[in-house]
């Protein structure tokens, strides 16, 4: 494996953009490695009069991106090695810290919309909302009700990923059924891709979720996720 190199991260307030209708300004990230640096948006957009103060007011939200970009950055040098670059980090940055609930939802959502689509009558097809942002148990109790053995057709692969997720939600006090605005998590709560991917969840959770069929959905869902968005930039974990 090769040596680890240092990961800097800092924030600045990005002057160069157009401020929003009460003339403060989005921040940015600086991501320094390897004697490269890039700057992007907070995924999450936050825009602010003054940086200083709201780094202080706020400390959690600047801890938890810092360990964010350090955990991609220490994951990109397991996975690549002395090719890691800080090209096209951005793109990554913003995938794997989406919360693994949602990014899980639709993930088990896509595989639902493929069964649905096959389904009869076809009017009932039609009336199905293909939102993958609501409750992938919502769609499912939608569809064992709209069609005759639904549940049936179903893989064995699926029904244990479902099983997966409806654990990990109930372990962390989340709820089953939601709509497509999502749940809001506390700090505390908050788990992203990342997370799991370099065991930060695993070790504050304990042992409740510190399972092998977790992390093997979340790697499945992560290949999914970020081969879908990325396209023509294959990922393996």
């Amino acid at each position: 494996m090769a040596k680890q190199k240092k990961v800097r991260v800092e924030f600045l307030l990005q002057e160069r953009r157009k401020p929003n209708e009460f003339g403060c300004y989005p921040i940015y990230i600086q991501l320094f490695y390897n004697r490269r640096y890039a700057d992007f948006p907070l995924r999450e957009p936050i825009y602010v009069e003054n940086l200083e103060e709201f780094q202080r007011e706020n400390p959690e939200i600047f801890g938890f991106e810092q360990r964010q970009l350090t955990s991609l950055m220490r994951f990109e040098e397991q996975r690549l090695g002395d090719k890691v670059t800080v090209k096209g980090i951005a793109a990554k940055y913003t995938l794997v810290h989406q919360d693994i609930y949602m990014v899980a939802n639709q993930y088990l959502n896509n595989h639902l919309f493929k069964m649905v689509i096959k389904q009869q009558p076809d009017h009932l097809v039609e009336i199905i909302n293909m939102d993958n942002r609501i409750s992938v148990f919502s769609f499912l109790e939608a569809c064992d009700k709209l069609f005759e053995n639904f549940k049936d057709g179903m893989s064995l692969s699926l029904t244990k990923s479902l099983s997966v997720f409806r654990k990990y939600l109930q372990v962390c006090e989340l709820p089953i059924h939601f709509d497509n605005r999502g749940v809001e998590s506390s700090w505390e709560k908050r788990f992203t891709v990342m997370d799991f991917l370099s065991g930060y969840a695993q070790e504050r959770l304990g042992s409740n979720l510190a399972d092998d069929d977790l992390l093997d959905l979340v790697k499945e869902i992560t290949i999914w996720h970020l081969n879908e968005t990325l396209g023509n930039q294959p990922f393996n974990i």
